[in-house]
């Protein structure tokens, strides 16, 4: 028989630690970069409510953040987190093959652990890559990329007048303001609407994290 444990020896057992990340990152070489200091505001520029993260080249994240007074463009980084900065990010992709895979890459970059520390993922914006319907291929990949976010999925049509603008030409719109119920341009509105629940849901993450 083995001898009695003494009473200095006993341990009490230890509650098991949850897992903090359950998805494995995409390859190395998929890895944007994370800001190592706050993320660059051009002077005069006011602060960010949430951050807009290019997945790839011609996303529009720079014409949405001109178009959204609320967000700021991270320039293809994550935000590193810094405490005078807002931990809020939302990942723009453009509807195609190209820019759905880069958006899963970043989603999961980001819920492995890689994307910004104390970041707070909000969702995606897919950006039409062409007028009209997109194929049922593209429907599915976005369906994936959908769970990973709550489905947290946001569209903006396409918008012809920005092939020949650049985004210092588009004019701002007051996402603090209800949606204008009448509006000629729909495509516009449809930009607008998706602003708008954008920073609804930050908002409620604001309200859920205040209350724990």
């Amino acid at each position: 028989m083995s001898a009695l444990a003494r009473d200095d020896d006993y341990a009490p057992p230890t509650r098991p630690q949850p897992r903090q990340h359950v998805v494995a990152p995409p390859a190395a070489h998929s890895f944007i970069d994370v800001w190592p200091e706050p993320v660059w505001l051009p002077a005069g520029a006011s602060a960010p409510s949430f951050w807009l993260v290019a997945a790839h080249g011609g996303a529009g994240a720079s014409s949405l953040a001109r178009l959204w007074p609320l967000a700021g463009d991270a320039q293809g980084c994550f935000p590193g987190g810094a405490t005078e900065e807002s931990p809020f990010v939302v990942i723009v992709a453009r509807e195609s093959e190209v820019g759905l895979s880069r958006a899963h890459d970043l989603i999961n970059q980001h819920l492995s652990g890689h994307g910004g520390q104390g970041t707070v993922l909000v969702g995606l914006v897919l950006v039409a890559a062409k007028p009209g319907t997109v194929s049922t291929k593209l429907r599915h990949h976005t369906t994936v990329i959908s769970g990973l976010v709550s489905d947290r999925v946001w569209h903006i049509p396409w918008i012809p007048q920005w092939l020949e603008i650049t985004p210092p030409d588009i004019t701002p719109i007051a996402i603090d303001e209800p949606v204008p119920a009448k509006r000629r341009d729909k495509d516009l509105k449809e930009a607008i609407v998706a602003a708008h629940e954008i920073r609804d849901v930050i908002r409620t993450f604001i309200r859920t994290r205040n209350t724990h």
